[in-house]
C-alpha cells in the first residue's frame, strides 16, 4: 500500500512537468497590407514545436517538417498542395549559370544600411508590456522605415520559441535585417506589433502591419503537423 501511494505521489509531481514538455507554442495574429490604394487584411495562426511548424495566413497553410526535410504549401479550397525541400539541393555551379531567357525576370535586390533606435517609449499591447524601436534601412533607390514594439518580459510562455522561429524565417530576408538585428541581441524579445513602410525601387510604396493578438503554450491539435489526406499534389514548375 505504501508503495502504491509513493507511485501515485511521483506521478502527481511529474504530470505537470510532462505537460509543459509536450506543450507547443500557439500564436494568433492580425495583419494588413496597403498597396496600390488597396488594403488587404488577413488573420493568421501559428503552431510551433521543435523542428516543426504549422502556419495559416488567409486561405493558405504552410507546414514545415525538419525531420522529413520538406515544407508543404496547402490550398484547402482547391484540395491541393505543393512540396518543397527545406534545403537547397541544386549545385552552386548550376545556380550560377544564368538562363538568358529569364534575365528579364530578375529584379533589384538592394543591400540596406540599417540604423536602429531605441526610443525608450513604452506601452502595453495585447496584454504585453512593450518598448518601441525604430529601424531604417537605406539603399540606392529603396528605403524602409519600420516601427517594432518589442516585449522582453522573461518567462512568457511561448515567447522564446516565437523569437527563435521568427529569426529563422527572416535570416535570409534583406528587408527584415533591421528586425533581425533587434531580436538577435535580446534573448527574451519577441515582436508584438510591427509597422513597415517599404519604398521599392521599381514598385509602389507598400505599408504592412502585423499585430500579435495571442501567445500561449498549449497542446497542439492531433496531427496538425502532418499532411492532410486526400490532397492532390501539384508540381512546382518554377
Amino acid at each position: 500500500m505504501k508503495r502504491m501511494v509513493g507511485l501515485l505521489a511521483l506521478i502527481f509531481w511529474l504530470w505537470p512537468a510532462g505537460l509543459a514538455a509536450r506543450a507547443d507554442t500557439h500564436a494568433l495574429t492580425s495583419s494588413s497590407r496597403f498597396y496600390m490604394d488597396q488594403e488587404r487584411k488577413t488573420e493568421g495562426e501559428l503552431w510551433i514545436a521543435p523542428g516543426r511548424s504549422w502556419t495559416k495566413s488567409g486561405n493558405r497553410i504552410l507546414i514545415s517538417r525538419e525531420d522529413l526535410g520538406v515544407m508543404w504549401s496547402i490550398d484547402p479550397g482547391r484540395g491541393s498542395y505543393m512540396e518543397f525541400p527545406l534545403k537547397e539541393t541544386e549545385p552552386a555551379a548550376a545556380k550560377a549559370q544564368a538562363d538568358m531567357r529569364k534575365l528579364w525576370l530578375d529584379y533589384y535586390l538592394p543591400e540596406y544600411d540599417w540604423t536602429i533606435r531605441d526610443t525608450g517609449e513604452t506601452k502595453d499591447i495585447s496584454g504585453f508590456p512593450c518598448r518601441r524601436f525604430e529601424a531604417r534601412g537605406e539603399a540606392d533607390f529603396a528605403d524602409i522605415k519600420a516601427i517594432y514594439w518589442i516585449s522582453e518580459s522573461p518567462n512568457v510562455p511561448g515567447g522564446r520559441a516565437l523569437r527563435d522561429y521568427v529569426l529563422g524565417q527572416i535570416k535570409e530576408d534583406r528587408q527584415r535585417a533591421g528586425q533581425a538585428k533587434i531580436l538577435s541581441g535580446r534573448a527574451n524579445a519577441f515582436i508584438v506589433l510591427r509597422e513597415e513602410t517599404i519604398e521599392n525601387s521599381i514598385a509602389p510604396t507598400m505599408i504592412q502591419k502585423t499585430a500579435l493578438i495571442k501567445l500561449e503554450e498549449a497542446p497542439a491539435p492531433a496531427g496538425i503537423y502532418d499532411l492532410p489526406a486526400g490532397l492532390k499534389k501539384i508540381e512546382d514548375r518554377g
